[in-house]
């Protein structure tokens, strides 16, 4: 089947994983906001990572009930359980209403990416599969960057009223999901692409601690690096929607979440190519560096500049990721335990976006928005300082080969 064809007959799964983002992403961004109104900010986080630290358990039972009933047919269950959800903020705000939202939520999140990336790679012919793949990353952030342009006009209404526009939304995503025809076999039929097992998590920790431990000290930066983002861009998430919601230079900071996403696509294939022609080593050194930097700095502000530093910080973010991922590409040459590494980093990211919300649920209530902002970037910091201490020990051979595999790309928001 032609590229074209495929792009096509996938039209109504890039429509519902579209607005799925757009509507979960809201929600998500909502939930600090409308439980600082009936909860303390410590216990939000606490909830808010406890729903995080829910799907890290139910994950792979998920993806065992993905193929036993089917793909569409789960989404349209989870799909609608986060709906149904959405729709209870129709009852007013009250711990139960929150609760509740919360819990459809998780229901939601916890078969999205296992079940559209198990469909596409179903569907899709082995020649598109990694294209495919990195469509549902742009139009999943796409989505994002959609709810974020209207966070800053909603943050501030009523929760019934929330729940009108979340719910209409997710009805859309709905209905398009409902004109999605089902998948024809099973994903694991065939591999089609390398890191196919990270999309479709399945993973025994012996043998995941035995692959990390092949390609120490690389597999173990990636996971170092991979958790300590995603337990900073957790803290994100909960604090700048609360400045948001105290009209706290609002416009900036809508913006500057979109940038998180935004920079991605606008950096990903030049940073792509500088792997290919420098130093991974160096890249590596430099992209943490940046990051933790600019991530330190975005505590100070939260106008123009958060901006800025928002976009140089995702930028050394990738830069790091993508060398590391290069850098684990060229020493796995037989390409045995792509999807246990893939599944480790992952977990690792799931347990960032689990303590993430939780300590700045913490920080923010005794210290302020600064300082949670500047407590997430000291896990990044640690991370570079792990990174120039133990870097000159691995094995790095004269010239890489270029990267010719799909990388799954780190996602700057809710997953």
């Amino acid at each position: 089947m032609r590229y074209w064809k495929v792009l096509l007959f996938l039209l109504p799964l890039w429509m519902y994983a579209f607005f799925f983002k757009f509507a979960a992403g809201l929600h998500y961004t909502l939930l600090p906001t409308l439980g600082e109104k009936i909860f303390p900010v410590w216990l939000i986080g606490l909830l808010i990572g406890g729903a995080s630290f829910v799907q890290i358990i139910f994950d792979v039972p998920g993806g065992y009930l993905l193929d036993r009933f089917g793909y569409v047919r789960l989404l349209k269950v989870s799909t609608l359980a986060f709906f149904v959800g959405a729709l209870f903020l129709f009852f007013g705000l009250h711990p139960w209403t929150y609760i509740v939202t919360l819990v459809g939520s998780a229901a939601g999140w916890l078969l999205y990416e296992s079940g559209v990336d198990a469909y596409v790679l179903c569907t899709a012919p082995k020649k598109f599969a990694g294209k495919f793949i990195a469509m549902r990353d742009i139009i999943g952030s796409a989505g994002i960057v959609a709810g974020m342009i209207v966070l800053s006009l909603v943050v501030n209404l009523s929760a019934p009223i929330l729940g009108a526009i979340i719910g209409t939304i997710f009805f859309v995503a709905l209905i398009a999901l409902w004109n999605t025809p089902p998948e024809r076999g099973s994903v694991h039929d065939e591999q089609k692409i390398k890191h196919q097992r990270f999309y479709i998590r399945r993973h025994f920790i012996q043998h995941t601690i035995g692959a990390l431990k092949k390609f120490n000290p690389v597999s173990s930066l990636l996971l170092l690096s991979s958790f300590s983002g995603a337990v900073f861009y957790g803290m994100i998430w909960f604090v700048v929607p609360l400045l948001i919601a105290r009209s706290v230079e609002s416009r900036a900071l809508s913006i500057g979440l979109m940038i998180f996403d935004g920079s991605v696509l606008v950096v990903g294939f030049l940073i792509g190519r500088l792997t290919e022609r420098w130093s991974k080593r160096w890249l590596v050194f430099w992209g943490l560096l940046l990051f933790s930097v600019m991530a330190f700095l975005l505590g100070f502000n939260f106008g123009i500049l958060f901006v800025i530093f928002g976009f140089l910080a995702t930028t050394g973010d990738e830069m790091a990721s993508i060398s590391l991922w290069a850098w684990l590409d060229h020493l796995d040459k037989e390409h045995r335990e792509d999807g246990l590494i893939s599944g480790a980093i992952h977990l690792a990211e799931d347990i960032g976006w689990t303590i993430g919300p939780i300590m700045a649920g913490i920080v923010f209530q005794f210290f302020g928005p600064s300082w949670t902002i500047i407590v997430g970037s000291g896990f990044i910091f640690a991370t570079w300082l792990a990174a120039a201490i133990i870097t000159h020990v691995i094995p790095y051979p004269p010239k890489l080969l270029p990267l010719l595999i799909h990388i799954p790309r780190r996602r700057r928001h809710k997953h």
